[in-house]
């Protein structure tokens, strides 16, 4: 119950926590003694949630959890990856604007749901440009954020001095123990909570790949990085230390 509040605490703060939410309920579901612990995450899920898509439902008439900008991140995210210069100004929002103004408001009263629909066609009109697109985006996003690293100057536009490529080293390894973790979870199946981190980190990595997202939003994953990190490195350092053997620990 509590993991399901925290849960959907996030999912307010910030909506890309969802698919782990699904992720983590079928692991609860398949890996439980009983199903009581996923029953009691969707009980403490839903008791969190339900309030605010009622008041959602009485101010904008609708049940929503989104604050309403999936389908304009999914539809910037199949024009490209170059920094727009402005989230509404740039041609195909506008041609978009223009075709839901003329028409497709009687079809879809809600523009960011139609942008959502037209993000889907344009995907399937060029699957492999947008697979591109994303395997692009989904690298930016290990990356540390370089507009933090130039504001706070240990870089500088348009290169990469030693302090970033610091910084780089430092992500990928971080990223890469918890795809260890993952791996390591997956060959023990009774060791499902070794997965509840690399499920919410990977999840949000292919949230941002699939959408025109700042890489900075990496940061909503860091401390679930370092746990990774973590639970990989400290058993075997306690092991070392005491003077254990594998067979022993």
């Amino acid at each position: 119950v509590v993991a399901g509040l925290a849960f959907r605490a996030g999912a307010l703060a910030k909506t890309t926590v969802l698919p782990a939410g699904f992720l983590l309920l079928v692991l609860l579901w398949r890996s439980a003694g009983s199903r009581r612990q996923a029953i009691g995450f969707i009980a403490g899920a839903t008791l969190l949630i339900t309030p605010w898509m009622v008041r959602n439902r009485l101010e904008l008439g609708r049940f929503e959890i989104a604050n309403g900008n999936a389908g304009i991140s999914l539809f910037a995210g199949t024009v490209g990856n170059l920094m727009l210069p402005s989230w509404d100004t740039f041609p195909e929002y506008l041609e978009a604007r223009s075709r839901w103004e003329a028409e497709g408001r009687l079809e879809e009263p809600v523009f960011d749901r139609y942008l959502g629909r037209l993000a889907i066609e344009r995907i399937a009109a060029n699957p492999s440009g947008f697979a591109a697109l994303a395997l692009e985006r989904g690298f930016r996003f290990m990356l540390p954020a370089r507009h933090w690293f130039v504001a706070a100057g240990f870089s500088q536009t348009g290169s990469a001095g030693p302090a970033y490529l610091c910084a780089i080293a430092i992500q990928l390894l971080l990223f890469a123990s918890c795809a260890m973790l993952m791996i390591g979870a997956m060959r023990r199946p009774r060791d499902a909570t070794a997965l509840v981190a690399p499920l919410i980190v990977f999840s949000h990595l292919l949230v941002y790949a699939a959408s025109h997202s700042s890489p900075r939003y990496g940061a909503t994953v860091g401390p679930l990085l370092f746990a990774s990190l973590a639970m990989i490195a400290l058993p075997s350092t306690l092991r070392a230390t005491l003077g254990l053997s594998e067979r022993d620990a």
